[in-house]
């Protein structure tokens, strides 16, 4: 801890311009893409007399906050369901956590934490200009130049970068760490992406704020790491530009659900593929005479695709795909994401996507994707058999999200004619038609109050009825014969206990019965009033809201439209549970099949091996040490068993060939510890004319 230390925060001010918030070069830098306002489910929530709002808090439910989407400041253009100022706004309203500029032994200036800060509290926004890639390159080379020791670059988006170095915040002062107590993340804010920095564990008073900078190395110099920790790497980003290029960023990792074994076998599979990738261009440079290049974004973009696994989503990590979703820009990346929820067959899973902006998120991945310059038929393909498969309730969510008109022009003709591939358009014709058949769901919608009723409504802090009722207070002394209620959605109404009478406005009396002369009523021209008053509230019908008999048979009628809805959503997961299981028991049988021939190839194998001589069986183990890796690249093409048992098929027909080549049955020559290069080659070239001969096989039968 540092607490010893003195602020030094008005001195490292002075080496930078501050930001309140982040300067955007280029008027387009930072989109999120989001053309749509999200609105959270979230209800005001006022649980003490501070009045303030904790809606959407940390420990809520909030489906903006789980897909890091802020909630936006209540307004005309934008209403929220939370209400205003809810606990979802930090950024929007600079929420940061208390802390300031210490000067560290080794690191320059750090950031210090002024009080504990809990795990997932908002520490404070990464501030700056928002530049592309062009301008990016520019400035890393004008401040080499000028001897700038610290960059403060940060990678926003694809091609987007902010720049703290000159103008910025706090924040910039953040150090690395190989163990760090925070995170960043990146946020939706509006039409803009914005990155802030979070705790990732309890940070103690005086503690200094790091996080895991995960750079990628620009130019050949590493720079040292002083964070002090166990499992120091000792440079920023690795030693090497090879260590840089193999470190997997976050993002990739929590959106795809890795773990940390399934990164360490992605980076041991790309180190293999860089090096043969290197090779290659190590002898295109020789026959041309260029330079050899570093590795371009489209071929680590193909690496990642080609090497990543693809996971079924948990339920607890749909809130992180659907939010990865909704910010990635990388076809790879959206195709895996998609996949992920594709090959998922739980539904209760499934409803939770739903939930999780579902529908909007979907809308905007089919409009993006099917544009010309960015036409991908896997995804948009991918995308409408999930939604041919998710319960069909009702069009509320259907239509806020504007997917349908998307998925009509699927079936039209357009710039893209989606219409004439097969899948597209019968899929998209199917959905056109499931859609049409639902009806809306609808809520009594609020009514707008008189400033009599307003007036009536006040309590004495000056708050409405309704936060009252959500601070669990009386409110004011109700009229003889009324009570109160909640509806289903947890707003007040009143109730008649004689009539059955029901309304939104607060009664003051019943109409056609007289009042109490005790009650008060109000009057806008003379002000309050009792019954002894010569004006008869009785016939005033203007506050008071009664049902007709039409409206009545309205809402019974809407009861038992949204019980069918329940008796139809009963059947469909009933149908689909049902499926899921005939799925599974498919699976188990198919694999209990595959176990079978695999456990008849293993004792023909092991009876076949028994049968050769001592010396057949050594060129046996020494061809096996290097025909699978000869045509493991043909994995991608065909299954891993088909590949392992043709592997075997080559070591047998080339022991057979040796044997007969050298007749060692009848000669005392020893069999060979390895093979040379020359051999080698031999016997590379062999195995891939071989799989060349299967691969052709197969593709005329698949012809057939």
């Amino acid at each position: 801890l540092f607490n010893e230390l003195p602020s030094v925060t008005d001195q490292a001010l002075k080496t930078f311009t501050p930001l309140a918030e982040n300067v955007y070069t280029l008027k387009n830098l930072g989109d999120s893409g989001q053309e749509e306002f999200m609105s959270c489910d979230c209800k005001p929530y006022y649980p003490d007399s501070t009045g303030i709002n904790h809606a959407c808090g940390e420990d809520s439910d909030c489906i903006n906050r789980l897909t890091s989407i802020e909630c936006l400041m209540d307004s005309p253009d934008h209403p929220n369901n939370c209400g205003k100022a809810c606990s979802n706004q930090r950024m929007q309203r600079c929420q940061y956590a208390p802390v300031d500029v210490i000067q560290t032994a080794q690191k320059g200036f750090g950031l210090r934490a002024l009080q504990d800060i809990q795990a997932n509290t908002f520490v404070y926004e990464y501030i700056g200009e928002i530049i592309n890639q062009d301008r990016f390159v520019k400035r890393t080379q004008a401040y080499q130049q000028q001897g700038v020791k610290h960059f403060y670059f940060m990678m926003l988006q694809k091609n987007e970068f902010i720049d703290a170095t000159q103008k910025g915040c706090l924040a910039r002062f953040c150090n690395h760490s190989c163990n760090p107590n925070s995170y960043v993340d990146k946020w939706i804010v509006g039409s803009k992406l914005r990155m802030g920095i979070f705790a990732k564990r309890t940070v103690l008073k005086g503690e200094e704020i790091t996080f895991d900078y995960n750079v990628d190395r620009y130019g050949a110099d590493a720079q040292k790491c002083y964070c002090g920790e166990p499992n120091c790497i000792g440079y920023l980003g690795g030693k090497t530009q090879t260590d840089s290029v193999n470190k997997l960023p976050q993002m990739i990792i929590d959106a795809l659900g890795l773990t940390e074994s399934d990164e360490k076998l992605f980076i041991k599979k790309k180190i293999s593929v860089i090096k043969e990738y290197q090779s290659l261009q190590a002898t295109q440079q020789s026959i041309s005479g260029s330079q050899q290049q570093q590795l371009s974004q489209e071929t680590l973009d193909k690496i990642y695709d080609d090497l990543l696994p693809i996971k079924e989503i948990h339920e607890d990590t749909v809130s992180r795909t659907m939010g990865s979703l909704i910010q990635c820009k990388d076809a790879w990346l959206v195709r895996k994401l998609v996949k992920r929820i594709f090959i998922t067959d739980d539904t209760s899973i499934h409803l939770k996507v739903i939930r999780m902006h579902g529908y909007e998120i979907f809308s905007k991945l089919l409009r993006n994707w099917s544009q010309p310059e960015s036409l991908n038929k896997d995804v948009i393909v991918m995308i409408l058999r999930i939604l041919k498969k998710w319960p069909k309730m009702t069009r509320n969510k259907i239509s806020s999200s504007k997917i349908e008109d998307i998925i009509k022009s699927f079936t039209e003709d357009g710039d893209v004619e989606l219409h004439t591939i097969k899948d597209v358009y019968t899929l998209a014709q199917g959905l056109i038609e499931d859609w049409s058949n639902l009806q809306m769901a609808y809520r009594i919608p609020r009514r707008e109050r008189t400033l009599a009723q307003s007036l009536l409504l006040e309590d004495p802090n000056n708050n409405s009825i309704e936060d009252s009722e959500n601070r669990n207070t009386a409110g004011p002394k109700l009229p003889s014969g009324w009570k109160r209620m909640t509806s289903e959605d947890n707003r007040v109404y009143y109730c008649h206990i004689e009539t059955n009478q029901n309304q939104w406005d607060f009664p003051t009396a019943f109409s056609g019965k007289k009042a109490n002369n005790k009650n008060p009523r109000y009057d806008e021209k003379n002000g309050y009033k009792n019954k002894n008053s010569s004006d008869n509230f009785s016939n005033n019908n203007e506050d008071i809201s009664i049902k007709t008999a039409s409206q009545q048979q309205t809402d019974l009628q809407k009861i038992i439209e949204e019980a069918n809805l329940q008796v139809q959503l009963k059947a469909q997961l009933a149908t689909l549970a049902l499926e899921k299981s005939q799925k599974e028991e498919q699976e188990r049988r198919k694999k209990i099949k595959l176990d079978i021939l695999r456990q008849k190839e293993r004792e023909r194998t092991l009876s076949s091996v028994s049968n050769l001589s001592s010396t057949e069986q050594a060129y046996t183990k020494l061809f096996a040490r290097y025909v699978p890796n000869f045509i493991k690249k043909y994995e991608s093409q065909l299954s891993h068993d088909l590949v392992k048992r043709h592997a075997k098929d080559i070591v047998k027909v080339l022991a057979a060939k040796e044997m007969k080549l050298h007749n060692v049955k009848s000669s005392s020559k020893k069999v060979p510890k390895s093979f040379d290069e020359k051999k080698l080659l031999k016997i590379k070239h062999f195995s891939r004319e071989y799989m060349e001969k299967v691969m052709k096989h197969y593709g005329n039968k698949q012809a057939k």
